[in-house]
């Protein structure tokens, strides 16, 4: 019998056990994605590596590029250095040529003067039967405005030499015969001139009993010279110097004196007539050695009627049971009497000074002997050059006598502390002559304390109190000026007539700052030291912010008179001022203590000069190392607190 098994349909297939999707296995979608992954990866693989191929490919162009850039930039700027070399080569060549020629026109022309003076000496045109010899004085004065100064100078000491000028017999007293002179010296100019003596003390450069009318010696310097009889008259002296010369029975009569200093020379019976010495520079020995006609001292007196000083010039002890009071009076014919405060010092701009320090405190390392010095600060000079100096470390105020090897301890010394016969880290001090007595800063006690200059005196007094005091001035009308760094400002105090006590209590009066601490005009960062002219303008140093400003009697914000551009050595700017001191044409002078020297702003002028150190840190003669504080006597040496070398220097005026 036939079996009824099931016949499947025709052209179906029997179902298998692996998996399909849409009719494809998982290894035949496998190997197809494989097949097709791989040349996409060789492809992106390949892309990419092209990519990379062309971009360091690129690289090393832009570098070869910036190289061949970089290499003509070079070659360019060393072609422009050494153009810009050869032609100040060139330049330097052509001044050097012109320096010479010039150097070698002088020579001839002074050749050629004497020349002439020798034919006229021939001629007879010299004799005191020419009179008024006009062919002299007329090639004179031809040639006279074609010298140089150095010339001109030469000129005036042959005038002398050979007797054409100075021919008055004025050296016997000051009421010589009238002699004509040969050589007319009027309204001439003689600027910046040297007559200086080329021996010094040994033998002076004479020039006596010569007329100058109607001249100018603006800045000109007079050293070693024998000036008796020699008359000024209607004349520019200002800025002139006359340094260790004799002007016995000289006249100076309507003549500008601004800024003249008479450096340790002889006034005995000299005359000023008609002259204003304000900002002018004589010690008070020179006054009381001179004559004086319609003058205004430098202390601002006026004297309208005639005085002879020598005679009517008394100095007077005053003692009251407080203090010992020297009063120097000048007592004129009309019986008036005034008073003379204390002479403003006054330099010339152009003065310089020795390269070279001399030590004359401290120099044996740091220590407390009398013959060391621990980290000066603070300074003044009195006037028979007695320094005194503000030994900070040493906790006391110390006197070095001119010449001496060892100081004397004034005030102080008694160790750290606050008893009234203690400092604590003194950094400024001052001499007060009306009480004799030192006004010192003892800082780390905040307070300003007096002590008596007298002998015996074993404490202070306390003037101020709670006060962070760092630096302190004085001026003429008995007010004292104390910095306060804790309220960034400085105060001002009256000092009463009886020179007991503060008028004010202590309390004082802001003069500059008060606004906080910041780098405003009416603000104050990083105070230390200042100093006041006859004006009451306060001038304050300002570490914080590299400048030194000036603040106008009753201004609320100050001007800045030096630095101010910035952290810098450049002449334009400071690095951290810190001593200062103003003279009396406003000439500012600046302690820099990182950039280890002094330097000189002139009145109006954004721009110093260095006068000492400058050299690098060092204890070398012309070296600084952080200096501090500075001061100068009456005759312009300026003194130095060298910090880290725990000495004083001076540099001499030269």
């Amino acid at each position: 019998m036939r079996s009824h098994a099931q016949v499947e349909p025709l052209g179906i297939q029997k179902p298998t056990k692996k998996s399909r999707y849409w009719n494809i296995t998982f290894k035949e979608c496998l190997t197809l994605l494989i097949g097709t992954a791989i040349p996409v990866a060789i492809g992106i693989y390949a892309a990419v590596t092209n990519e990379q191929t062309q971009k360091s490919a690129k690289r090393a162009e832009d570098k070869q590029q910036s190289i061949a850039a970089e290499r003509r930039m070079f070659e360019l700027n060393e072609t422009a250095e050494r153009r810009i070399f050869d032609l100040k080569e060139a330049a330097e060549r052509r001044a050097f040529d012109l320096k010479q020629a010039a150097e070698v026109y002088q020579q001839q022309l002074y050749k050629n003067f004497l020349d002439a003076m020798y034919t006229l000496h021939r001629d007879g045109e010299l004799n005191d039967s020419a009179d008024p010899w006009p062919f002299a004085n007329a090639h004179y004065r031809g040639v006279h405005r074609e010298f140089d100064a150095i010339r001109k100078a030469q000129a005036l000491i042959f005038l002398k030499e050979k007797k054409l000028i100075g021919r008055e017999n004025c050296t016997t007293g000051c009421e010589p015969k009238l002699v004509k002179d040969i050589i007319r010296l009027n309204g001439l100019g003689f600027d910046n001139l040297n007559l200086s003596s080329e021996t010094g003390n040994l033998s002076r450069l004479d020039l006596s009993c010569v007329v100058f009318d109607r001249i100018s010696m603006i800045n000109s310097i007079f050293s070693y010279a024998n000036l008796n009889g020699v008359i000024f008259r209607n004349s520019r002296l200002n800025g002139a110097t006359f340094r260790d010369s004799s002007l016995n029975c000289s006249k100076i009569i309507d003549t500008e004196l601004h800024g003249t200093n008479f450096y340790n020379s002889n006034l005995n019976d000299a005359l000023f007539n008609n002259v204003d010495l304000s900002t002018a520079v004589l010690t008070q020995t020179q006054i009381q050695g001179a004559h004086f006609e319609n003058v205004i001292l430098p202390n601002g007196t006026r004297i309208s009627s005639t005085t002879t000083m020598t005679s009517i010039i008394t100095e007077e002890r005053k003692t009251t049971e407080a203090t010992t009071e020297a009063t120097t009076e000048i007592k004129t014919t009309e019986a008036t009497t005034i008073k003379i405060t204390r002479v403003m010092l006054n330099i010339s701009v152009n003065a310089t000074w020795s390269k070279n320090g001399t030590t004359i405190a401290g120099g044996n390392e740091s220590g407390g002997a009398t013959n060391q010095l621990n980290v000066p600060h603070g300074l003044s000079v009195d006037d028979d050059q007695t320094v005194f100096v503000a030994d900070t470390w040493n906790h006391r105020i110390i006197q070095w006598k001119q010449g001496a090897t060892d100081g004397q301890v004034v005030a102080g010394g008694n160790g750290q502390g606050n008893r009234l016969d203690q400092l604590n880290v003194p950094t400024d001090v001052l001499i007060d002559k009306e009480t004799d007595s030192l006004i010192i800063c003892d800082q780390y006690n905040r307070r300003v304390v007096r002590w008596s200059r007298r002998n015996g005196t074993t404490q202070g007094e306390i003037l101020i109190t709670n006060i962070g005091c760092w630096g302190l001035a004085m001026d003429d009308q008995k007010y004292l000026y104390s910095t306060n760094g804790d309220k960034y400002e400085v105060r001002q105090y009256r000092i009463g007539d009886g020179n007991e006590t503060l008028v004010d209590g202590g309390n004082g009066t802001i003069v500059a700052g008060g606004y906080g601490n910041g780098s405003g005009l009416n603000q104050i960062h990083g105070l230390t030291y200042i100093c006041v002219d006859q004006q009451q303008n306060i001038y304050v140093a300002e570490g914080g912010n590299c400048r030194v400003t000036k603040w106008m009697k009753d201004a609320k914000e100050g001007v800045v008179v030096a630095g101010g551009q910035g952290y810098g050595s450049a002449p334009t700017q400071l690095g951290t001022p810190r001593g200062i001191f103003v003279d009396a044409l406003g000439t500012l002078y600046v302690v820099d203590l990182n950039y280890d020297r002094v330097s000189r702003w002139p009145q109006g002028v954004k721009q110093s000069t260095v006068i000492a150190g400058g050299n690098g840190q060092g204890a070398g003669e012309n070296q600084l190392y952080w200096p501090t504080g500075l001061s100068f006597d009456q005759h312009g040496n300026l003194y130095v607190a060298d910090r880290k070398n725990h000495r004083i220097q001076r540099f001499s005026l030269e």
